[in-house]
Parts: C-alpha cells; sequence; structure tokens
C-alpha cells in the first residue's frame, strides 16, 4: 500500500470516530436527564409553590406600606394646608389691626385739629 492510500483510510477513520463521537454526545445526555425523578420534580414544584405564596404575602405587605404612605401624604398636605390658612388668617388680622390704627390715628389727628380749631375761634368770638 502506498503512503497515500494509508493517509485516506486513516482520514476515513478519523472522520467516522468524530462523527460516531458526536452522535453519542446527545445520547448521554438524555441518560442524564432520565435521572431526575418525579420526587425531584415534585419537590421543585412544592419549593415553586411555596415562593409563589410568599409572594402574594409580599406583594400584599407592600400594598399596606403604600396605602399607609398615601395616607401619611394625605396628612402631610392637609397639616401644610391648615398651616398656611392659620398664616393667611394671621397675616390677614395684623394687616387689619395696622388699617384700624392707622384710620384711628388719623381721625384722633383730625379731632384734635378740629378741637384747637374750634377753641381759637371761640376764642377769637370772645
Amino acid at each position: 500500500m502506498s503512503r497515500k492510500k494509508i493517509a485516506r483510510i486513516l482520514l476515513v477513520l478519523a472522520v467516522v470516530a468524530s462523527l460516531t463521537l458526536t452522535e453519542l454526545t446527545p445520547l448521554s445526555m438524555v441518560q442524564d436527564a432520565s435521572a431526575v425523578t418525579q420526587a425531584d420534580i415534585d419537590k421543585l414544584k412544592d419549593e415553586l409553590s411555596g415562593m409563589n405564596s410568599e409572594k402574594s404575602q409580599l406583594e400584599k405587605e407592600l400594598k399596606s406600606i403604600q396605602n399607609d404612605k398615601s395616607a401619611a401624604l394625605a396628612q402631610k398636605v392637609r397639616e401644610q394646608t391648615r398651616r398656611r390658612d392659620a398664616v393667611d388668617i394671621i397675616v390677614s388680622e395684623h394687616a387689619d389691626m395696622r388699617r384700624k390704627r392707622t384710620s384711628t390715628s388719623r381721625s384722633t389727628c383730625f379731632s384734635r385739629r378740629s378741637r384747637a380749631l374750634s377753641r381759637s375761634s371761640a376764642s377769637m368770638r370772645r
């Protein structure tokens, strides 16, 4: 046999061997998958069910916290509005007091002048 024939035969054997090994790989994976038992599947389903229950409970707690937060925010807004209204009332009362003082001092000043004028006119008449 010539070297070329031997090389061709070895090449063909190498290709056949690689194809054979490639075909056997998925078979070994199927054997590993069959090693999972129904008990393992049931256990995972139970864990999933427990996690779903816990998720449901956490969602309820989250909703409660969100409601509490909304109520606290609404209370804060009410308090700020009440304080703003109180400040507005105080400012308004202060402005009223200043107006009264100003009008009182003007009328007092006017009445003093009128009294002085009437006294002087009365003394002139005499």
